[in-house]
């Protein structure tokens, strides 16, 4: 008799997983809870149950659509090929940009000058030196400056530290001051040219 009761248990249990979204909602419906409470879960239940459903078919589907693909490709036999890469001229088209030009001067210190070098092969005139300008965009009113005319070409020229004054006169003094945001800016072939030294 137990026996039999036993295999009867088991049989239950494997019917209600067979059915388990009916067997749920029976065991819901014969519960103790309130008659809105039950319809709630029951619906409940049934929604979540079809959402999982459904989702795990699309999933099923996806992964047998790429299982036939991969099953129905066409095989084929690719050989080693050895590539060698033609050499391809190369065409420079002019830039609309101006190349940089090689710098005119060349700008040293000692105690007593500011050295200043021409590099060319022609005389630089009209020679302009400032200490601490700042820039076009945000100049500076309180500046030093030296206008000393012509540098010889491939000559150096040596500019007193008291040639350079502010406005006012006040002298630049280099043992205060180290010379910091200098321009020299000069007069190359007739064209006007500026070269900047921090």
């Amino acid at each position: 008799m137990d026996e039999k009761r036993s295999k009867t248990y088991w049989l239950k249990i494997l019917i209600g997983i067979a059915f388990f979204p009916f067997t749920s909602t029976y065991l819901i419906w014969k519960s103790s809870l309130d008659r809105k409470i039950k319809i709630g879960v029951i619906i409940g239940f049934w929604v979540l149950f079809i959402l999982v459903a459904n989702s795990s078919k699309g999933n099923n589907n996806a992964t047998e659509n790429i299982a036939t693909d991969i099953t129905t490709a066409p095989t084929q036999v690719i050989s080693p090929t050895l590539i060698i890469a033609s050499p391809t001229p190369l065409i420079v088209t002019p830039s609309s940009e101006p190349t940089p030009k090689p710098p005119f001067a060349t700008i040293t210190y000692s105690n007593r000058y500011m050295l200043i070098k021409n590099l060319g092969n022609t005389k630089l005139t009209s020679c302009l030196v400032t200490i601490g300008y700042g820039s076009v965009f945000s100049p500076n009113t309180d500046y030093y400056e030296a206008d000393f005319g012509d540098i010889p070409a491939n000559s150096i020229y040596s500019l007193p530290w008291s040639n350079i004054t502010k406005q006012d006169g006040t002298r630049f003094d280099y043992y205060k001051n180290q010379p910091q945001d200098v321009e020299l800016d000069c007069t190359v072939n007739g064209a006007d040219r500026s070269m900047h030294v921090n």
